[in-house]
């Protein structure tokens, strides 16, 4: 690195950080912290007329995190999980050229992400284990995960995993421990052979008393939960010092801070995604008690230059892949005329939960399927389309998820029929999971469908192709197996005339319609389809054929259904994520009274999708519970 370019990073790390070693008789802990890297090891965020990125990157972050080791060598690199998944660099190498980088750099843990699953935990645990042998221990962590009776492969990989570690750090003792978002469980491969455990807050008080038995004096919760886990944990835990958190993708300009007494806090912070920015934190220890902490965002902008051996070392990759491979990175494809959204900004509170991308992708699935419906939810994204040329690697980045057993890249297609009424509650289902969840996770971004909400879900109306939707007819639909899996294993929402093709992925699609566009303009892309009731026009009920007395309920919920048919209906409750909850009674019907009486004093609050079916037909409603 020459002469220049080390002055400019000295500037920069020591404005940004102030973490300049002190000279008084506390001890300074310094941290850097990364999450969600996704493999994105290459910089991104829109390419120039040579179809060259220069924000962020992995070569940019050695840059940073080698000028904080040069000032404090004993300083700690956490990274909170998700290295997997999300770019073709990770298709080819599983990850392994970001952890030995991370590994030369002083790696000191990363918890295992959700996505590190979503291989399978057979191929995690080989991933793991290679890492842990030809780098070094890695210190893997995460102290929620269940191996399964029966199921050697996830022995294998909880021998990979640690609960925790403790460093020794100027003379302090830092215990560090780790979790898994269990979201893992229905949305990732980690069963059968391990389950991620719930019990967040169980597990974390188990680990943080363990770690005061140790003698730490300072702990941190390295977190792959989301903010509202670790904001769980953090109010309901005592002696966590520091959560460094991911899965969100969240950038905390100024640290969440939540008192757990009267003296002390647990600060919780994140550091974006994709190499776009590292997190810095400083915590000051005093005769063994933690009397400050503080936490900086440093933007990987343009100014900082790339480490030239990483920078080298990951171009000689490109340069060495296959022509076909290679023109991934390399051949312009199309080009957008702006930057596409992909999130959804103020979940609770948007009058238009239709993103940009989810208009592109949706679009694509129904051309390319030549179906009523395109389908797919806010969450099977994972960045803006930005504007400028793009390669075919960016339609990889910007779908971000999913693999398959043909090319590896992606997940497969899958074309089906659905019942109006099944339909109707598909949809109910993933906003209502997005609703409680506070996120755009499972928010329906659709093509050929238009949705009309009210903001607490106590109305729906969706029409079809500009046409009222019709609970009896059945519409043909295009999306992913991913969806598809949602819909029939954990909703139990029954699909007809299903049609696989396990040689096509979301990523073939989406780059040869991208292909055939050549130019995104922002009227391809604006197609508001899930828009807000105004004013009066919110119906009054959600569906006319089920209602609840009281709702919100409390112990006790009258459920009337408006059925001819006579017989057994099971009554079975959803949670927001989709899960089904203990409580699953079976009553009879007699097609004319029809009135079923539920205890509820089981359930916690919150809301509530209940189904009430004999096999035959369903019905469906919302009901929150409040006491």
């Amino acid at each position: 690195m020459n002469a220049i370019c080390t002055r400019i990073l000295l500037i920069i790390f020591c404005m940004g950080f102030s973490f300049c070693i002190s000279f008084s008789e506390e001890v300074e802990i310094n941290i850097l912290h990364i999450n969600d890297s996704h493999s994105n090891l290459l910089p991104g965020k829109g390419r120039d007329e040579n179809l060259k990125s220069k924000h962020g990157g992995i070569a940019r972050a050695v840059s940073v995190i080698g000028m904080a080791k040069m000032q404090d060598e004993e300083t700690l690199l956490l990274h909170a999980g998700d290295f997997s998944i999300g770019d073709l660099l990770w298709y080819l190498n599983f990850g392994m050229p970001e952890i030995a980088t991370l590994k030369s750099l002083g790696l000191d843990a990363i918890t295992i992400g959700n996505h590190e699953f979503d291989a399978g935990t057979v191929n995690l645990a080989a991933i793991l284990m290679t890492a842990n042998q030809d780098l070094g221990n890695c210190n893997f962590l995460s102290a929620n995960l269940v191996a399964n009776e029966g199921y050697s492969e996830g022995e294998q990989l909880k021998q990979e995993v640690k609960d925790y570690i403790i460093k020794d750090v100027k003379g302090v003792k830092v215990g560090i421990f780790g979790m898994t978002s269990a979201s893992a469980n229905m949305t990732s491969l980690p069963g059968p052979e391990i389950t991620v455990d719930e019990n967040y807050v169980l597990i974390a008080n188990e680990q943080v008393s363990k770690l005061q038995a140790e003698g730490c004096d300072v702990i941190i919760f390295l977190s792959h939960l989301g903010y509202t886990g670790d904001l769980f944990v953090a109010e309901q835990t005592k002696g966590i010092h520091l959560i460094v958190g991911g899965h969100d993708h969240m950038t905390t300009i100024e640290p969440i801070i939540v008192p757990y007494d009267e003296e002390h806090s647990t600060y919780i912070v994140q550091a974006g995604a994709f190499y776009e920015s590292i997190g810095g934190v400083k915590i000051v220890v005093n005769d063994g008690k933690v009397t400050e902490i503080a936490n900086q965002i440093i933007d990987l902008i343009p100014e900082i230059p790339e480490e030239p051996t990483t920078a080298a070392s990951l171009d000689n990759i490109i340069s060495e892949l296959p022509a076909e491979v290679k023109m991934m990175f390399d051949t312009q494809i199309a080009y957008s005329s702006k930057t596409l959204t992909e999130k959804v900004p103020e979940v609770l509170a948007a009058s238009e939960l239709s993103t940009e991308v989810g208009c592109l992708i949706s679009a694509a699935f129904k051309e390319w399927g030549d179906t009523d419906i395109g389908f797919t939810t806010a969450g099977l994204s994972a960045q803006p389309l930005y504007q400028g040329p793009i390669v075919g690697n960016d339609i990889i980045r910007m779908l971000g998820y999913g693999v398959n057993a043909y090319d590896g890249v992606g997940y497969n297609m899958v074309k089906f029929n659905i019942k109006g009424s099944d339909l109707q509650i598909g949809i109910m289902y993933t906003m209502m999971m997005s609703w409680g969840a506070g996120d755009d996770e499972f928010y329906p971004q659709v093509s050929g469908m238009k949705i009309l909400y009210a903001s607490d879900l106590s109305a729906v109306d969706i029409s079809i192709n500009d046409i009222p939707l019709d609970n009896e007819q059945y519409y043909s639909l295009t999306t992913t197996v991913f969806v598809a899996a949602i819909l029939t294993d954990f909703l139990e929402i029954p699909i007809s005339d299903v049609s696989a093709f396990p040689e096509m992925s979301d990523v073939k699609v989406l780059s040869l319609y991208v292909s055939a566009l050549q130019n995104i303009t922002g009227e391809l892309v604006a197609c508001e389809n899930i828009v807000a009731f105004v004013g009066d026009d919110v119906p009054e009920i959600i569906q006319t054929d089920i209602s609840f007395s009281p709702n919100p309920a409390s112990e006790l919920v009258n459920i009337t259904v408006n059925s001819a048919m006579s017989g057994n209906y099971d009554v079975v409750f959803y949670d927001y994520r989709g899960m089904k909850v203990s409580l699953n009674t079976s009553y009879f019907i007699d097609g004319e009274t029809n009135q079923l009486s539920v205890n509820t004093s089981s359930l916690p609050n919150g809301a509530y999708l209940v189904k009430v079916s004999n096999g035959k037909i369903s019905h469906t409603g919302k009901l929150i519970i409040n006491r």
